[in-house]
């Protein structure tokens, strides 16, 4: 090694490292020091501290013992000499110094979003207050900070009554407005969810002020559907009448602050309507149905489509890499050749693609991302009024969902207004939409529950241990950048900055005649789409422009508002991937910062060591109280006793409340369909050369009816639904199968939708034009067909031996 360290500088083949370098000048300055003397480079000590953060404790141990590393509780030292987070808090100074040391515009996008935890109350040292509790807001909508000091034994006590336990983490999340930016936590809390769009608009003004005070622009705010964030976005975005140069327009051009719903939520919101059993979705004479991406499946190779079935599952609500599989236009092009009547389904599909392109795709010009994004808010505008007229259907039951509408409006208003935004103001390089989304604040979460050493399946969280995980992060994500110079180090911007792989083409932002004919095109081409589908008629292809109708919000009061749980929650926590961590929490005592201990550990030692007193923990009869210290005081018979506040609190409260399952369950489901589905599915009727009458009808089969006029149609069956039912809810049918003859016991009735065909001359079948789409009875079920041919001209025929099994049945 001394002669590596001696070689000339010139020599590339024996050129030593800079960490290297720094190792053997560390063991030559402290080769004649005593172990309690040793001193290290400050470098030297940051490089440890960040290798410490990122392998576990015992890698760490293994690499001090037999190299010159600092030891683990210089590197602790270290790591807790850095900020510590405030349950809370907005760290806008602290921002301010994060963009300063990366050189990052002061501009940013924030997004917010709750994730489960485990609510569990504990205490913090550091701030000598309880956490784990709910924190009360103010009249501006803010957390009040030191809400539940830890003074006494009896006030703490008293907090188990009449508090909620936090059960989420709230956390707001800023996105520096540069391409390869890493994002900052500017707060977080914990919360029981429950506020108000008031409450919101409130802190949002207030943030908008306080920023400024630190020279920072709040360009916008994202959230993933969240219904009083949506809300709120209504209220400063929609305005009452649409904008008198732009009919299609019902917003303020310059909007001072944007409002942008997740583009991938929304994509996976459209998905899950796609998926979701027995639901009917007419796309005027047409018909979008998961049925059709069954058949696909059942009918051409993997190889061809990837999508397998999990894919189209309606239970993984939030699956963005199946958005990303049935996206694909291979999917769309299969579905058109290989799928009758399944052109609805189709555009449906690219209805979701480009609504996804709009935002994420960072080589699209301005201009096509208008037009991406209108093309289909016009279509939707057009298919609501359509299904309004139509008696048979509701938006409720036939449309996508009221919240999955909005996102689509909102998105496409605040795409126009952030070109006008950065046009206007010269600063075309932030025009960066791919960031203006809630993913900061998934990344963050998944980040988040990765903090921690490998071989570890516990992936959830306290309050106490997001803040430790939060600090952690903060001091990983400056130290890399301070050392990237000094060291290399190749995957730490895969975890905080964009992948280098997006590359990044500065743009000239359209002007206003500019922005109109994109939005023209759109019309014409949604237009287009509406005449294909019969959802409007050919006399109306350019006659008019289809309004907006989002209604806006007139007032945020508080009176009689509920104040109800977002529905989108418990899907978001689904999106974080499931990562390993180390389930022990980092906490500090005031005077021994760097002994991390949990608290479940902490307790099992004092009971353990049991005192021989009425307190069946051990106690410190002989160690200074106060307020704000460590120790509380507490009273049993045998008089007055002494233990630690995080004891006292360990012993008082009812446990942890845990999330559903374990984080490595993407999602759970009740336990009696799982089991149907599973034992009902089977592969549609693929081997039959001849009609047969089967004990049940599977999804994809093709299958013969008799009709109302008792003559006889052909079929192929797409979703199942029960007959009857209180609730649309009551009449889903979940499972891909149902018998022929169902019990009739407690019946139903069920239901068979299907694309419908006639029988044609020589066998061919003809689509028919159905005025209305709806579930017809399996009582009218005849037989199962083998599947029809595919002619060159698209057309599908059936064997003359199974027409003429067909046409006895008709004359019976």
């Amino acid at each position: 090694m001394m002669k590596l360290k001696n070689c000339p500088k010139e020599s590339k083949k024996f050129e030593v490292s800079p960490l290297l370098k720094e190792l053997l000048n560390c063991a030559e300055e402290n080769a004649n020091k005593k172990a309690n003397g040793l001193r290290y480079d400050e470098k030297l000590k940051e490089f440890s501290t960040l290798l410490y953060l990122v392998s576990s404790v015992q890698a760490y141990e293994i690499l001090c013992t037999n190299l010159p590393f600092p030891g683990i509780d210089t590197v602790k030292r270290a790591l807790y000499s850095s900020e510590v987070i405030v349950e809370g808090e907005f760290r806008f100074e602290s921002l301010k110094k994060f963009l300063e040391l990366h050189q990052l515009p002061n501009k940013v996008i924030l997004s917010e979003d709750a994730t489960k935890i485990a609510g569990r109350i504990q205490y913090h040292s550091g701030s000598n207050q309880v956490v784990g509790f709910t924190l009360p807001l103010d009249s501006n909508g803010l957390p009040i900070i030191g809400s539940y000091p830890a003074t006494s034994a009896e006030r703490m006590a008293q907090y188990f009554s009449g508090n909620d336990t936090s059960n989420y983490a709230y956390v707001i999340v800023a996105q520096p407005l540069s391409p390869k930016a890493p994002s900052f936590v500017l707060s977080m809390y914990g919360t029981n969810n429950k506020f108000t769009a008031h409450q919101t608009e409130k802190r949002w003004t207030w943030m908008k002020t306080e920023a400024l005070k630190f020279g920072l622009v709040i360009e916008g705010h994202s959230s993933d559907g969240d219904t009083r964030l949506l809300k709120c976005m209504i209220y400063r975005t929609v305005t009452t009448q649409p904008d008198t140069n732009w009919n299609f327009f019902q917003s303020h051009k310059v909007q001072p602050q944007l409002c942008i719903q997740d583009h991938i939520h929304t994509a996976t919101k459209l998905k899950s309507r796609l998926c979701k059993p027995s639901v009917i979705i007419p796309f005027g004479k047409a018909l979008v149905s998961r049925g059709h991406l069954i058949s696909l499946v059942e009918t051409v190779s993997r190889d061809l489509h990837n999508i397998c079935g999990s894919d189209i599952d309606c239970k993984d609500k939030m699956n963005y890499r199946a958005v990303q599989k049935l996206t694909n236009p291979k999917v769309t092009e299969l579905l058109r050749k290989h799928v009758p009547l399944s052109d609805g389904t189709a555009t449906y599909l690219e209805m979701i693609s480009d609504t996804l392109d709009s935002f994420t795709d960072p080589s699209l010009p301005p201009l096509k991302r208008i037009e991406k994004s209108w093309t289909w808010v016009f279509f939707c505008r057009l298919w609501r009024t359509w299904i309004q007229q139509e008696e048979a259907y509701s938006l409720q039951h036939n449309f996508i969902t009221a919240n999955c509408y909005a996102c689509i409006e909102l998105n496409a208003h605040a795409l126009i207004q952030a070109i006008i935004k950065f046009r206007d103001k010269e600063e075309p390089h932030l025009f960066l939409p791919w960031l203006m989304s809630s993913q900061p604040c998934e990344s963050s979460f998944r980040l988040l529950r990765s903090s921690k050493a490998a071989h570890c399946g516990v992936v959830s969280f306290s309050i106490l241990e997001l803040q430790n995980r939060v600090r952690r992060i903060d001091f990983m994500t400056n130290k890399f950048k301070k050392l990237e110079k000094e060291y290399t180090f190749k995957r730490h911007h895969k975890s905080f900055q964009m992948s280098t792989s997006v590359c990044y083409i500065p743009v000239t932002l359209p002007e206003d005649y500019e922005i109109e004919i994109a939005v023209d095109s759109a019309l014409k081409k949604a237009i287009g789409l509406a005449v294909k589908f019969e959802i409007i008629p050919r006399k109306q292809r350019s006659s008019f422009v289809p309004a907006c109708q989002l209604q806006p919000v007139k007032t945020l009061q508080d009176n009689n508002e509920q104040q109800d749980e977002s529905e989108q929650h418990d899907d978001d926590d689904d999106l974080d991937n499931c990562l390993c961590e180390n389930g022990q929490q980092e906490s500090s005592d005031s005077d021994n910062e760097q002994d991390l201990v949990h608290e479940e550990d902490d307790v099992a030692e004092d009971q353990y060591l049991l005192s021989t007193g009425a307190i069946g923990v051990k106690t410190y009869d002989n160690v200074p109280v106060s307020e704000t210290g460590p120790y509380v005081s507490v009273r049993d018979t045998t008089g007055q006793r002494i233990v630690k506040k995080s004891t006292f609190l360990y012993l008082h409260s009812k446990g942890k409340v845990l999330s559903s399952s374990d984080r490595i369950v993407r999602y759970v489901s009740d336990e009696n369909i799982d089991h149907r589905e599973t034992t009902a599915r089977k592969p549609f009727h693929s081997g039959l050369t001849v009609p047969t009458r089967e004990e049940s009808i599977n999804l994809a089969d093709w299958c013969s009816f008799y009709n109302e006029d008792k003559s006889v149609v052909v079929g192929r069956v797409l979703a199942f639904s029960y007959l009857s039912g209180a609730t649309w809810k009551k009449q889903e049918f979940s499972w891909t199968s149902i018998p022929v003859e169902p019990p009739k016991k407690n019946a139903r009735g069920v239901g068979c939708l299907c694309s419908w065909f006639k029988i044609g001359k020589n066998g061919i079948l003809v689509p028919m034009n159905m005025e209305v789409h709806g579930y017809y009875s399996v009582e009218h079920y005849i037989c199962t067909l083998p599947r029809p041919t595919f002619l060159d001209n698209g057309s599908l025929k059936i064997s003359c031996s199974v027409n003429q099994i067909l046409q006895t049945c008709k004359k019976k």
